[in-house]
């Protein structure tokens, strides 16, 4: 309750980092080695120490994309971990009734293709009392969490004029210099953060209207990435949308996913012996 810790070392080596994390501020990255007694940390809002921002008139987005998509692999290495993950999902209808489930999942990337396997239960579920509702399938979300293709098809579709470069700013994050870039069109807005000198994408947020068949609504994707050694490892990912529905009737639907890493390693974690079908309804794969 007062910000105070105690960090257990004995079995640390000086070599490893201390990351200190915080939703809407920077995290602060101490090396083990440089800890001492009563150390005093301090983070600090995101929009508090960015400077004031540029706009770049020699810069083509295009060109910066090229850079990020040619420096894709050395930057983040996605496939070389396994990536064990915090995995909830909230759905609310006309906010009276809920389903929630909570997994350990583990995540391995392979040609931008996941796999995913699971600890053998959920942490937590309720499924609610309904005979229809609506059946989330997560495997594109699922699989653009690498972004390698992600960042292709935005390439592609601003050379086929289907984006407006809103804007292109030069920014600060933490020590990062960065390029901020925000693409529109009638239904989507993307806002990508790259670090200018590694081109390496910090932050993706993807918020789109849709409009499709029988529903309609408000959605929002993001992937956020932090800094390891010399690479950008998969730090949270979320999904956040409201639909009107037509489940017999008009049901307005709330749908909260959060994805969290908590660790990530060479080796596959213990545990983890059920393979998850991405291309279902995530509860299904425990009903079977």
């Amino acid at each position: 309750m007062e910000g105070k810790v105690v960090v257990d070392l004995s079995n640390v080596s000086g070599k490893d980092e201390l990351i200190i994390s915080k939703k809407d501020y920077q995290d602060a990255i101490i090396k083990v080695a440089d800890l001492k007694a009563d150390l005093n940390v301090k983070l600090e809002k995101i929009n508090v120490i960015e400077l004031k921002e540029a706009f770049v008139s020699n810069l083509k987005v295009e060109d910066i994309l090229k850079k990020v998509i040619d420096n894709y692999e050395a930057n983040y290495n996605v496939e070389k971990y396994y990536y064990l993950v915090d995995f909830t999902q909230d759905v609310h209808y006309d906010s009276l009734e809920r389903e929630y489930i909570n997994l350990d999942l583990e995540f391995k990337f392979n040609k931008d293709n996941l796999k995913i396997k699971s600890s053998k239960e959920p942490n937590k579920i309720i499924d609610v009392k309904r005979d229809r509702k609506v059946y989330i399938v997560l495997s594109d979300y699922f699989k653009n969490i690498s972004i390698g293709k992600n960042l292709k098809q935005i390439l592609n579709n601003i050379s086929e004029n289907k984006y407006t470069v809103n804007q292109l700013l030069v920014s600060k994050y933490s020590e990062n210099t960065v390029y901020v870039i925000t693409l529109e069109n009638e239904t989507k807005q993307v806002l990508l953060t790259i670090e200018k000198s590694t081109f390496a994408v910090i932050d993706f947020i993807s918020k789109a209207t849709q409009v499709k068949d029988k529903y309609s609504g408000l959605a929002e994707i993001s992937y956020k990435f932090r800094p390891y050694q010399d690479k950008w490892i998969l730090k949270e990912s979320s999904v956040f949308s409201k639909l009107d529905v037509d489940l017999g009737k008009e049901t307005n639907v709330k749908i909260d996913i959060k994805l969290k890493v908590g660790d990530f390693s060479l080796n596959s974690f213990k545990g983890f012996n059920k393979t998850i079908n991405p291309y279902k309804d995530l509860r299904l794969n425990f009903k079977e």
